[in-house]
């Protein structure tokens, strides 16, 4: 049966600049003499530690976990002594340090980095669905498109419901960034695998593998493997095609309405990247300590490389070529929705798919107010209204940006690109979401806080005075803090130490 595609509003059709990437082979890059294992990569609670200082761990040992639902674990790239757990450098929009672990390696082999290209059989189908799901979330596998969500979470929410269609997601629309071809190209069979238990453990009614019509290479390579069920499908080139919700409106026709997940409409999606994690994890009980990477942009031998998690950027680069930093700048990710990496110490992190070297540029000055020329508004594909956003996110009017949906936003950088008056729209739209997130911080704290403060009167109210001293209730005990418990405890006994040394 042939699925008749549709199109998703606004987007835009880019130059790639892919050629000096796509066709060169993966490599690998040497370990570096140090990792820093950053312990938030991933959206949810950020990892604790589970070592100590001066710990020698080995290979994919797990290093950092987290109680949370949606938390993640994080595993020793390499064999080597923790040499620090603190504040160090990570990529951040405000160049921010973020906690991490130090690793001192001292296995610098390349069997840490191999990835293997042997045609091999797996009898997967005897393993149950309860080992398949126990050696995904053990492997610490997140989103390597660049969303970073927890992949357990996202197979634990989708067996509880019905999935009627799972989507690979091989488009890789943003310019520059080829890594996901590469690998679709070098680990076709791994991939397919992947998608394959994917499908099991989900129920899933349909698989679609989705690449962009200018991927030829990497549809030629998946469709040489048995697919079996799954279909393989190539789609325009418009930007942004790869993010979730208009991928999916692309294949299925279907839109996840506002404020909803694509699980609620009966689809999930997953990254090509993820999948093979996943046959890597299932198969060879591998976890996710290494990614692909691209390189590329204005350095003198760009490529896709092979990277251990917590390589320094600047190791990274330094095996690249050369280029001049005074005169450039780094980005994690691509032009449109990359990050820029003030400190080159910073770490490769799970999410790291890209670092762009670009010239630095004298940008015109922004205009001083939007002249309303209207070009921002046909551009966007989530059709909300870029040019009020910013007016309200320029004043700080947190209540208006939420009535105009700004959280809707995907932070694609259409209506940035198309703006004549060079307004950075995005930036203005992620401060926005910060400075709401952090008010919806402050006010559960403040919440939380007199909530303590009510029940603490109400047990005040409820209680007999004894002594002068005031007694609790034997049902408002287990309303107490533990150290408001504690404190009461040691009243008590010292209550009736002194009574007794009075008789």
């Amino acid at each position: 049966m042939s699925r008749i595609l549709t199109s998703f509003a606004g987007g835009l059709k880019l130059e790639p600049h892919k050629d000096s990437t796509r066709h060169i082979p993966s490599r690998s890059v040497e370990p570096p003499n140090v990792l820093y294992l950053p312990l938030q990569q991933h959206i949810g609670s950020a990892s604790v530690p589970c070592v100590a200082v001066g710990q020698r761990v080995v290979r994919g040992e797990v290093v950092a976990d987290s109680p949370a639902y949606v938390g993640m674990r994080l595993h020793a790239p390499t064999a080597g002594v923790i040499s620090s757990i603190g504040d160090f450098p990570v990529i951040h929009p405000s160049g921010l340090h973020g906690s991490c672990i130090e690793i001192r390696p001292d296995d610098v082999s390349q069997e840490a980095l191999s990835v293997s290209n042997d045609s091999k059989k797996y009898e997967l189908e005897n393993l149950d669905l309860r080992t398949i799901f126990e050696r995904i979330q053990g492997a610490g596998i997140v989103g390597l498109g660049g969303a970073g969500f927890p992949t357990h979470v996202k197979i634990n929410e989708g067996s509880a419901q019905r999935v009627e269609t799972l989507i690979i997601n091989g488009v890789e629309c943003e310019p520059y960034i080829t890594c996901d071809d590469r690998l679709m190209q070098e680990q076709a069979e791994e991939i397919v695998a992947g998608a394959k238990l994917l499908s099991r453990i989900l129920s899933a009614a349909h698989c679609i593998i989705a690449v962009e019509d200018d991927m030829q290479d990497a549809f030629e390579a998946l469709n040489r493997v048995p697919l079996e069920s799954i279909e393989l499908l190539a789609i325009p080139a418009i930007y942004p095609a790869g993010s979730e919700k208009q991928l999916i409106t692309v294949l299925t026709g279907m839109e996840v309405p506002d404020g909803l997940l694509p699980i609620n409409i009966g689809v999930a999606t997953v990254n090509v990247a993820t999948a093979w994690a996943i046959y890597r994890a299932v198969v060879e009980d591998e976890p996710l300590t290494r990614r692909i990477v691209t390189v590329a942009g204005e350095i003198s031998n760009p490529g896709n490389v092979n990277v251990l998690i917590g390589t320094p950027v600047q190791h990274v680069l330094d095996q690249c070529g050369q280029f001049d930093a005074g005169t450039h700048r780094v980005f994690s990710g691509g032009p449109m929705m990359g990050v820029e990496i003030h400190d080159t110490k910073s770490p490769i992190t799970k999410t790291t798919n890209c670092l762009l070297v670009t010239a630095r540029q004298e940008h015109p000055e922004a205009q001083s107010a939007c002249i309303r020329c209207g070009e921002c508004l046909p551009v966007c594909p989530v059709k909300l209204q870029p040019q009020q956003l910013y007016d309200a996110a320029r004043v700080a009017d947190v209540d208006a940006a939420q009535d105009l949906h700004l959280f809707d936003c995907i932070e694609c950088g259409c209506c940035s690109y198309v703006c004549p008056s060079a307004i950075p729209l995005v930036h203005y739209f992620r401060y926005a979401k910060s400075s709401i997130e952090a008010l919806d911080a402050d006010r559960t704290s403040a919440d939380y806080a007199r909530g303590r403060y009510d029940r603490r009167e109400q047990r005040l109210e409820v209680g007999n005075v004894t002594d002068g001293h005031q007694e609790i209730a034997l049902a408002d005990v287990s309303e107490l803090e533990v150290g408001e418990l504690q404190d009461h405890v040691r009243d008590a006994i010292a209550r009736a130490a002194k009574r007794r040394s009075k008789s």
